[in-house]
């Protein structure tokens, strides 16, 4: 090894600073050892993993020296204290482990590399054995790492290296290296610390980082069975492995977890040097501890230690050592040759694909040519270039290598540089947002897309590429597209595919659907206070309001004899309330008849107001179900809305649609209304005076006909919604009969898929029929109500997703609710 000399002679290197005893030659044996090992050349033979060559002419520092000396066989030089030795980049067994039980405060820390710096290409310059020991460029990338992280290049010089083999297995050790060893991690110790030394593998068992326990002390030992503080959970061929007293890992297998207390383990032979309190760690087929690389170790004031790892990969090494393959040719038997280019380099931009090179030294004039290789098959040559660049245009998706020869004037070939690129126009990320009345569209463009690419964008009502018709080309660089005015019964399938300005055409991505927003909660805010008599039109108002005339349904005309009963009722009252109203009769006739048409017009008033109370009290679960209906059928007033926008809506979709508003506007203005017309009549008539009286009647007068004819307003649009309820279902189920302590499932049938549906349940207290033990009320009865709306999908489709919007219940001991959950049935449809 050339590090040795450069130690310990006197003359020309270290020997009079380090001495007899300051190098580690043990540790220098052992990577000479590694370094000597035969490995493939690249070419069908062998050659030691790691040769150099130096010729040194000039005086330099000596660290810079014995740095460059080190990374010959991937490692660096370091003073450990005592003695200058090398930490090597290699395989080895790991010396000591740690977990939460031998960490301080349990806490391990994790950072990972930035993405600017993992490598996915690497330019290897080294001299070159074979072609007059020119320098050249070994080239290696890994087009996985590539598609991942981007396009990140190291150029890098392979110090003393002679050989293309030894070259390429730099470069894909630079690749690997970032590819697997990407964490570092950092903890704290106690005197534990000190049982290694930078360069060694510890093995890192952090169970809150596996999810599973993995490591722990010993409890105790008595034979083959062991005592571990922790439950485990094996599988077949789990070893557990400790460190013995000769500082060595040792895993033994497990034979037996004890079924009563899985802490007890019953190994395959007898734990030699496993004592109580020793660490232990748990390796499985599936899971097991991290192996790290220490590179840093200090000390803290308090005596505790910091350690410093990086991730370390075992399975790097056979990656590295198999990563070079060459193909020898010979293109002379003169002994002269042509030097190959150097410094090859791809660019990517609107005229096409740049290849650029250059020669490091030439002899007379040289001409070049290339071979173009598309996925593995020759593509096409290019012969007699001059300049040491060329343009590759109109290129089909594909992965290429280009083939690089200089030829001098006596046709003699230099060996080929080759360089690999990807022309990729497959867009890998498509998918739609539903946004309301209008589908979103974003994709991601190609990594080597440039200004000239475009995208199209098709569209079909089924998932097959072939029935789409294209909607929108749009230019480089553009990756979203929204699509307006689409209705809420409308959905389609969208593909989309990458284009050049050549013609050449990617290929189409998967079907993704896309259907506008069907959120009821959105439908409704957007309606909310927008649907005005400018918005409809007077035309269709007047059509909408004839519509709903004739729409009266069996409710309105019950909520009549209700309000006929009511007024009724009213009139008794007054009579037996009203001498005073009745002595002014006699006293003015005129007055007399002005007080009999106020009370008229009070009772009618008082008679609407008494009328919808009755009417909410005796329909309140006809009438709620059947809202509940419309709101579950909310699928088809969205659609209906949709056409509305586009004017292209039918009479009676848009009566579905006004009821929304017209109903909420209702119950305020004309609660508020009627109460303040009850309220001003009795105060004015029982003051006996005529003057207001007079005043009061105009004020009814007017208050009564707003009041009508926002009645008659709900009534026809009550009429309305009654006339588009379908599907909608009343169940009274009769508990009296039940275990009053048991839970029973309440099943609905045909309800249809992908349809959110509203299910009200509910129980008044003032009923009395239900009398359980666990009720807390006087009455022995219990409230609830409760209103939940659900989706319901295909078997093993997505899961279940339910909405709360109200869910109460009183006098009921313990807290226990007497309706326990809504769901789908996990083997069925419906």
């Amino acid at each position: 090894m050339a590090l040795l000399p450069s130690f310990n002679r006197s003359a020309s290197g270290l020997g009079k600073r380090l001495g007899d005893y300051g190098l580690d030659k043990f540790q220098l044996y052992q990577i000479a050892k590694y370094c000597d090992e035969l490995v493939d050349d690249g070419y069908g033979g062998k050659e030691p993993r790691m040769t150099s060559h130096i010729w040194m002419t000039s005086q330099r520092e000596a660290y810079s020296v014995v740095s460059d000396m080190a990374s010959v066989f991937r490692a660096i030089a370091v003073w450990n204290g005592t003695q200058f030795t090398a930490i090597q980049d290699r395989p080895s067994d790991p010396v000591c482990t740690y977990s939460q039980s031998n960490v301080i405060g349990g806490k391990f820390t994790r950072q990972f590399a930035a993405q600017k710096a993992i490598y996915t290409a690497v330019e290897v310059e080294y001299i070159d054995e074979r072609n007059q020991y020119q320098k050249a460029i070994e080239y290696v990338a890994d087009d996985l790492m590539i598609a991942r992280y981007g396009y990140n290049v190291k150029k890098i010089t392979a110090f003393a290296c002679t050989s293309r083999g030894q070259a390429r297995r730099y470069g894909k050790w630079v690749l690997e290296t970032s590819r697997l060893e990407q964490c570092t991690i950092n903890f704290s110790v106690g005197r534990q610390g000190l049982m290694h030394l930078p360069g060694d593998i510890i093995e890192v068992a952090d169970n809150d980082y596996a999810g599973q326990t993995l490591a722990g002390r010993v409890l105790d030992v008595q034979g083959r069975i062991v005592t571990l503080d922790q439950p485990i959970e094996v599988s077949s061929n789990s070893y557990l492995s400790y460190l013995n007293n000769e500082m060595q890992i040792v895993k033994i297998s497990i034979s037996n977890v004890d079924s009563k207390n899985k802490a007890i383990v019953t190994l395959e032979r007898d734990p030699i040097g496993l004592n109580v309190m020793s660490d232990w760690v748990l390796k499985t087929p599936t899971l097991s501890a991290q192996l790290y690389r220490a590179i840093g170790i200090s000390e803290n004031d308090d005596g505790s230690y910091v350690i410093t790892a990086l991730q370390h990969e075992p399975q790097k090494e056979a990656i590295v050592d198999g990563s070079a393959s060459f193909v020898q040719s010979t293109n002379t038997l003169h002994s002269g040759s042509v030097p190959s280019v150097a410094n090859t380099d791809i660019n990517f931009s609107e005229d096409g694909v740049k290849l650029s090179w250059n020669m490091p030294a030439t002899v007379g004039s040289v001409k070049y040519e290339i071979r173009l290789y598309r996925n593995g098959k020759l593509y096409k040559t290019y012969l007699e270039l001059i300049s040491p660049e060329y343009t590759f245009e109109n290129l089909p998706n594909g992965h290429y290598i280009a083939e690089i020869r200089a030829r001098n004037t006596y046709g003699q070939l230099s060996n080929p540089v080759t360089r690999q690129f990807e022309i990729n126009l497959t867009i890998s990320r498509f998918v739609t947002k539903s946004l309301l009345f209008a589908i979103e569209l974003n994709w991601t463009l190609p990594k080597t897309a440039t200004v000239g690419n475009y995208v199209e964008i098709w569209r079909s009502v089924d998932n097959v590429v072939g029935n789409a018709t294209k909607i929108a080309t749009l230019p480089y660089p553009l990756n979203s597209h929204t699509i307006n005015g689409v209705g809420l019964s409308e959905h389609y399938y969208f593909f989309a595919r990458c284009c050049d300005k050549a013609g050449n055409k990617g290929e189409f991505t998967e079907g993704v659907f896309g259907e506008a927003d069907h959120n009821p909660d959105t439908l409704l805010h957007a309606l909310e206070g927008k649907i005005t008599q400018s918005q409809l039109g007077q035309e269709l108002i007047h059509s909408l309001k004839a519509d709903v005339n004739e729409a009266v349904s069996e409710e309105a005309k019950v909520r009549q004899a209700a309000v006929a009963n009511a007024l009724s009722q009213i009139t008794a009252q007054a009579q037996t309330t009203g001498t005073a109203i009745n002595e002014l009769k006699k006293s003015d006739a005129k007055q007399s008849e002005k007080i009999s048409t106020i009370t008229a017009k009070a009772e009618s008033a008082l008679s609407g107001i008494q009328a919808e109370q009755r009417a909410r009290v005796e329909g309140d679960n006809a009438n709620a179900e059947k809202i509940t209906g419309i709101t579950a059928r909310m699928g088809q007033a969205e659609s209906a809305i949709a056409h509305l926008q586009s004017a292209k809506a039918s009479k009676a979709e848009v009566s579905a649609i006004a009821q929304q508003s017209l109903q909420a506007v209702w119950r305020k203005d004309a609660q508020s209304l009627s109460d303040n017309a009850k309220n001003h009549a009795i105060e004015e008539a029982n003051r006996f005076s005529s003057a207001r009286i007079d005043t009061v009647a105009k004020t009814l007068s007017a208050e009564k006909q707003s009041t009508a004819t926002e009645i008659s307003t709900l009534r026809a649009t009550i009429g309305s919604i009654n006339e588009r309820v379908e599907g909608l279902v009343k169940v009274e189920v009769d508990l009296t009969k039940l275990d009053q302590d048991t839970w029973y499932p309440i099943i609905f049938t045909g309800l249809k898929r992908d349809q959110v549906t509203r299910f009200r349940v509910s129980q008044e207290l003032n009923y009395g029929v239900h009398n359980p033990t666990w009720s807390s009320h006087n009455s022995h009865s219990f409230s609830l109500l409760c209103e939940w709306t659900a989706n319901g999908n295909d078997w093993g489709a997505i899961p279940i997703s339910r909405n709360i919007h109200e869910f109460e219940y009183a006098f009921v001991k313990d807290g226990k609710s007497p309706l326990l959950n809504i769901g789908q049935m996990t083997n069925s449809s419906n």
